[in-house]
């Protein structure tokens, strides 16, 4: 992988194949990188795509490097569509783009597969297609420029082609731009001398388009081991502006800024033990970001499902959690989109469906969420004070909440969670977002604006909601006590099941069809897990409860059994009714239940079920199976595209479960608490927020050790828990620490608390 400044083109032509996110074609014969993948047989399909995104432009190339659509964002707007749609974005579309070549007046096709290609992800972000010809090799690279500190990003793509001549002689021949419409307002190409010229449309090389101008195909002269780079620009339609502010800069310049800003994100994460496991993260991350779109002023304006295929209706709840890990991994991004939703995450009233907080509970309250996880984050209490007015809509949200409240109950009702009913009279997960909503609020008003009396209103009914769930939502199941997907009522009598009436007869038949494997006669059975919940997967991730928390542990292994009715064991998730054998979001509950090496990456692990179900650009299919079908028989675009819902979530557990970092910047407390049964791991430039460290965890046969060095300009209090039977020590000093015995997943465990000064290094080891 390559870390520092890539002095030409040619470094990224040559780095390193991507091990495990890549796809060779030779004789029409495919052999894929990530060989675990059950899509690996699934090739050739029109619907795969590599994306490229920096949220202004979205393209998608094939194995060929084809641009086969380039979307540009125009805006938002509001409309009254299926139930987690209230939104809509606009945005143009174009394409194909490709390139053609003649060598020495031979032409050579670049799309066909005539030619061996191994196409790939560089670095595991650029999409890139090397073809092998007798004389040249020819490789395609896409890339969206954005500045390192993602503040500039041109509403454009780069698009060029790499040409190395292979011979011992000389090889000439012409670059054949893409052919497209008359509208010459869509890209530039180079001149005979590589620099950018604007062109109209482009047929064949030498005849003249429709719009009267001649197809300016690029002679080049290759001499032995010579090499050339022919970069052209995709633009939105009349914003060539973003040529002149790549030109000014050049194409090298935005590859290394773009490289640098995704690095700055996402950090280096090596795991020896699971390589896969630890490039599968950085996709997440990816394909979550790459799910949102933005206008020419670069003001968010909705997201898709995942990064392919774009479609104009905005799933609110998917918008959400493919922004979790931005929270901690690019808070001013998520700080905008937490804006986004402040205007636009209640229904609006309109004439199917009443709106207001109590049509969808946890995406009302969606603002509030983000908002206090972007305080928790960052400390960013100047944000708060000079936008009282965002915090004057969260409080408009939550008084809005209360008032569903009835009797002395403090659960909240409400009918969706995106377009699947929240089951119950109280759907669990909709009321662990209230509780994160409030008890987040409680400390935003006490810290932020000293505001004690809301601090204290906030922060009781916080402890009355989890009361009432500890004591309402939980029942006894076969692997001890868990929690409900919703109640019924608030005595062991109703709390499980809950009539069909008490739903409107349009809510039934739009949502029951989802339900065909809890409806017993005229009743709802609740002792079931929802594929497309994830709120109660995000129990640890809120700070609801711990990982290992009892009951958390019982409702996640419970959730991917066969005592789940909408579990599927041949699909080995959870059914999405008569729609898919699985929904993906399934896929993610069932990560959770992690629990050990042979949980994680044995034969029926949760991780290794993962990797089998992820394609070969590293991202993850909303519905990956149809139903009724065998285990690994996949499918891509089964109606819905990619899943950017599940890769923020996974990704979230991932990082703060698995790796086990969390950084509450108000306190500035780092909590370092590794778990990786798989694999050993050095995390280093770790953005967590606010804060940055660097993070290493080894376990051998003989001895545990953690180490944590700050790279922020404070001092932090440090707390570290180790599984281990062993005594810790200091390795630098080599004393005895203070440590407090613990335990988690039933092992012992110990936790060591000090401070953390400014490029310190503290280095923990137990044997």
């Amino acid at each position: 992988m390559i870390t520092d400044i890539i002095t030409s083109i040619k470094d990224m032509v040559h780095a390193p194949v991507n091990p495990f996110f890549s796809v060779a074609v030779k004789d029409g014969q495919y052999e894929c990188g990530n060989r675990e993948s059950y899509y690996a047989k699934k090739l050739p399909d029109e619907t795969f795509s590599y994306d490229i995104s920096n949220n202004k432009v979205l393209a998608n190339a094939d194995e060929f490097g084809t641009l086969k659509t380039v979307t540009f964002y125009r805006g938002c707007y509001t409309c009254d569509d299926i139930p987690g749609v209230w939104v809509s974005k606009d945005f143009g579309q174009a394409g194909p783009f490709y390139f053609r070549l003649t060598v020495e007046g031979q032409e050579v096709s670049l799309r066909d597969g005539s030619l061996p290609c191994q196409s790939d992800l560089a670095e595991n972000l650029i999409p890139r297609a090397a073809f092998t010809h007798p004389r040249l090799t020819a490789t395609v690279l896409s890339y969206a420029p954005i500045s390192a500190d993602g503040k500039r990003r041109p509403r454009a793509l780069v698009y060029g082609l790499y040409l190395e001549n292979t011979t011992d002689g000389d090889v000439k021949g012409t670059v054949i731009p893409p052919d497209f419409s008359p509208d010459k307002d869509y890209f530039t190409i180079p001149d005979a001398s590589g620099k950018m010229v604007e062109c109209g449309a482009m047929t064949e090389a030498g005849q003249m388009s429709e719009s009267g101008q001649t197809t300016p195909a690029v002679p080049f002269h290759l001499k032995k081991g010579g090499g050339a780079w022919f970069p052209m620009v995709i633009y939105a339609p009349g914003e060539s502006g973003a040529v002149k502010e790549i030109e000014e800069a050049g194409t090298l310049h935005w590859l290394n800024e773009t490289l640098s800003c995704f690095r700055g994100m996402l950090g280096i994460l090596k795991m020896d033990g699971d390589p896969l496991t630890a490039a599968i993260f950085e996709r997440a991350v990816y394909q979550g970001i790459s799910a949102f779109g933005m206008d020419r002023d670069g003001a968010i304006c909705g997201s898709n499902w995942g990064t392919f295929p774009a479609t104009r209706q905005i799933w609110m709840k998917d918008m959400y959690y493919s922004s979790l890990p931005l929270s901690v991994l690019n808070p001013d991004f998520f700080r905008q989109s937490c804006l986004w939703f402040t205007e636009h995450g209640i229904r609006p009233e309109g004439s199917k469906y009443q709106g207001g907080a109590a049509h969808s509970l946890s995406n009302s309250l969606t603002s509030v969420l983000m908002g206090v996880l972007y305080y928790e984050a960052t400390a960013d209490r100047e944000f708060f004070l000079t936008h009282r007015e965002t915090v004057e809509v969260f409080e408009e949200i939550l008084e809005e909440v209360l008032a569903l409240k009835e009797g002395d109950v403090w659960l909240f009702s409400t009918v969706w969670i995106s377009d699947a009913l929240a089951l119950g009279k109280y759907h669990t997960g909709s009321n662990i977002c209230a509780w994160k909503a409030f008890n987040g609020m409680a400390r935003l008003m006490g810290e932020v604006f000293e505001d004690q009396e809301k601090q204290k209103k906030y922060g009781e009914i916080a402890g009355e909601i989890k009361k009432a769930i500890e004591t309402y939502m939980v029942t006894d199941g076969r692997f001890g006590p868990q929690y409900l997907e919703g109640i019924g009522g608030l005595t062991p009598e109703t709390q499980t099941r809950y009539p069909i009436s008490e739903y409107e007869k349009k809510y039934v038949d739009q949502a029951l069809t989802f339900y065909p494997d809890i409806i017993n006669g005229d009743e709802i059975n609740l002792m079931m897990h929802d594929g497309e919940e994830s709120d109660t997967t995000l129990i640890p991730f809120y700070g609801y409860k711990t990982y290992d928390d009892p009951v958390v542990r019982n409702y996640a292994r419970f959730s991917a059994s066969e005592e789940n009715p909408t579990y599927g064991t041949e699909c080995r998730g959870i059914k999405w009714g008569h729609e898919s054998g699985a929904t993906f979001p399934g896929y993610t509950t069932a990560f959770s239940g992690v629990v050990d090496e042979e949980t994680m990456n044995g034969e029926r692990g949760y991780m290794t079920e993962l990797k089998r179900l992820c394609d070969l650009d590293g991202s993850w299919w909303w519905w990956p199976y149809k139903c009724d079908t065998k285990t690994g028989d996949v499918v891509r675009l089964n109606c819905c595209g990619k899943c950017g819902w599940a890769a923020g979530v996974f990704a979230s557990l991932f990082m703060t479960q698995i790796l086990g970092v969390r950084y509450d910047a108000p306190s500035k407390t780092l909590n370092f608490e590794p778990f990786s049964p798989g694999s050993s791991f050095e995390w280093n430039d770790a953005r967590t927020g606010s804060g940055k460290f660097d993070f290493t965890y080894r376990k051998t046969a003989d001895a545990v050790t953690a180490s944590v060095t700050s790279r922020v300009d404070h001092q932090v209090t440090l707390v570290l828990t180790l599984i281990t039977d062993g005594i810790p020590k200091f390795t630098d000093s080599g004393k005895i620490a203070e440590f407090e015995e613990t335990e988690f997943l039933g092992k012992r465990a110990v936790k060591i608390q000090t401070v953390l000064k400014p490029d310190q290094k503290v280095k923990i080891e137990t044997s």
